[in-house]
């Protein structure tokens, strides 16, 4: 069974620059397991990775759609599955670098995914405009706990897509699906004093202030992105909507932006535990010796 190679592990660990370093090393290339990296003109708040910092690597599954367009789990898998294998192919050991576990798993294991009821994808459409938040969250519940239990009440957009796929008849959080793996793996998963990273994820979001995130928000508002729109589920994007259309002041889209971070770093360390049981886990502080054992076991193989 082919290998590859994933890193990764809550947001601002560093998961970027260790993969660089590992492909530099191994003659390896990077794909984006980032579900808004593949939105263009979505950069500061993303933490897109920059082409400095990509070092001459390459990356793909980064800057695919136009911020306003839809994109599903389904998508990436259909895009991505090629690359990969062109990557074999050119002898290249593909590296998977990011923190979207869905992404991760439509990767490494043969998940699959329904065609799509046009009249269910209307009945849902009624639903999100009917409901509350809590019982549309709700009634994904019911229809699919472990899904539901990944998502939050208020990511609308997500929570109707995920009942929408259940309604199909599939669900993308099949165990059965989840015990065939497609890629056999070397998975590290980037972690730490839970204190550390959550400073870091305040740090890293006082950065993103700095370097013009309220700006680009409203660049995306100009190209046509509102509450409707996919790629505004994102934090710090739904956020700042929400303070352009007077829901908050700046003051709390800015808490509450520290604060969603947070939460999704302990939901990313939760997944990685459920998914990836064998997985080595590293200190996100420990770099060098964090490459070497990367390295090393790339070497046994």
């Amino acid at each position: 069974m082919k290998k590859l190679i994933v890193i990764t592990g809550p947001t601002g660990t560093g998961k970027t620059a260790l993969g660089v370093e590992v492909a530099k090393r191994i003659n390896g290339e990077i794909i984006s397991t980032d579900s808004m990296q593949i939105y263009r003109h979505m950069d500061v708040g993303t933490a897109k990775v920059t082409s400095e910092e990509k070092q001459g690597v390459p990356h793909y599954m980064i800057d695919v759609v136009e911020p306003t367009a839809r994109y599903t789990v389904a998508d990436y898998q259909a895009e991505v599955l090629p690359i990969i294998e062109d990557e074999f192919a050119k002898g290249k050991t593909p590296i998977l670098v990011g923190g979207t576990g869905m992404y991760i798993n439509a990767v490494l294991y043969e998940m699959t995914f329904s065609t799509y009821d046009e009249n269910i994808r209307e009945n849902v459409l009624k639903m999100t405009e009917t409901m509350t938040n809590q019982e549309l969250w709700d009634e994904l519940y019911s229809l699919d706990k472990i899904r539901a239990g990944q998502l939050e009440v208020n990511d609308v957009h997500r929570v109707a897509r995920a009942i929408e796929v259940a309604l199909n008849g599939k669900s993308n959080s099949s165990q059965e699906e989840l015990n065939k793996p497609r890629y056999n793996a070397d998975i590290y998963v980037l972690s730490g004093e839970r204190s550390e990273i959550y400073d870091r994820i305040n740090k890293r979001v006082d950065i993103m202030l700095a370097n013009g995130l309220l700006d680009e928000v409203k660049s995306l508002v100009d190209l046509g992105c509102t509450a409707e729109t996919q790629s505004f589920g994102a934090i710090a994007y739904k956020e700042f909507y929400a303070y352009l259309t007077g829901e908050y002041d700046y003051g709390r889209a800015v808490e509450l932006i520290k604060q969603r971070s947070r939460n999704y770093a302990k939901r990313q360390l939760t997944w990685c535990r459920k998914y990836y049981p064998e997985a080595i886990w590293l200190n996100y502080l420990e770099k060098e010796k964090n490459l070497e054992t990367i390295i090393k076991n790339y070497g046994l193989r």
